[in-house]
Order: structure tokens, then C-alpha cells, then sequence
């Protein structure tokens, strides 16, 4: 059996999009809490403010095409958060986008360790728990 994530964020402003998330993260008990974020700001607002405490989550499954500020614009952000020793969440995108660029430039950055295209399912969520864990066994 695989180990669980304490905490999975999801960052995407389609309020549909992040129920089934929720859904199926719930469905595969992988986690003990799963929090949404329809704005990007906020979620990187909660990650800054908690950066050095144990209230970070484990995994964000983060959207490429938000309002305001969208998943590459977050990334940027995102590098400069300092977290605690051996506490910086795992990124993923998951999306919609079609766009082979959009796959190309995500295997270019360092803090992403996935994407993945919608809809999120049971399968997807197993696959990611295997990667991350075995990842961090070696």
C-alpha cells in the first residue's frame, strides 16, 4: 500500500473542476485533507505565511489557464518561497491545455514533478502517490 499525503492542495479557478478533484481524491484515500483554491494568489498567499510550519501541503495539483494569475505566473512565484528543511510541497499541473508547448515548458521546471491532463481520476492520483514515493525511497 501506498504511503498517504497528509494535505493535497488543488489551484484552479473552475469551481466543477475542483469538486470531482475532491472527489476523487477522496474516493482513493490518499490523504488526510484536500483543500481548494479557485485564485492562484490565494493559494500562494497560504504557502508564503506557512512556509516554515507543518501546515503545508504535501502535493498541489495546480492549473495552467487561471484569471488573474495563471500556473506558469505561480511557478514564479512559488521559486521564491523559502520553505523549512525537507518541507517543500511536490507540484503537478493538471489541465486541459492541448498545447505541446504547454507539456514542453512544464518538463523544463525544476519544482514541477508532473503533468497531467484533465479529468483528474482514481488512476492519475495512484500513479502520482507511486512516483512521488518510490522518487523519494532512491
Amino acid at each position: 500500500m501506498n504511503k498517504k499525503f497528509k494535505f493535497i492542495m488543488l489551484i484552479d479557478d473552475d469551481k466543477p473542476t475542483n469538486f470531482l478533484s475532491e472527489l476523487v481524491i477522496k474516493e482513493s484515500e490518499c490523504c488526510d485533507k484536500v483543500e481548494s483554491y479557485l485564485y492562484a494568489e490565494s493559494a500562494l498567499a497560504f504557502l508564503q505565511e506557512n512556509s516554515q510550519s507543518n501546515e503545508l501541503p504535501d502535493l498541489i495539483l495546480l492549473d495552467i489557464n487561471m484569471p488573474s494569475m495563471n500556473g506558469w505566473e505561480f511557478l514564479e512565484e512559488y521559486k521564491d518561497i523559502k520553505f523549512a528543511e525537507d518541507n517543500t510541497p511536490i507540484i503537478c499541473m493538471i489541465t486541459t491545455s492541448l498545447n505541446p508547448d504547454d507539456e514542453s515548458r512544464a518538463s523544463k521546471i525544476d519544482v514541477l514533478s508532473g503533468f497531467h491532463f484533465k479529468p483528474f481520476s482514481l488512476e492519475v492520483i495512484q500513479e502520482l502517490q507511486k512516483s512521488i514515493w518510490d522518487n523519494q525511497l532512491n
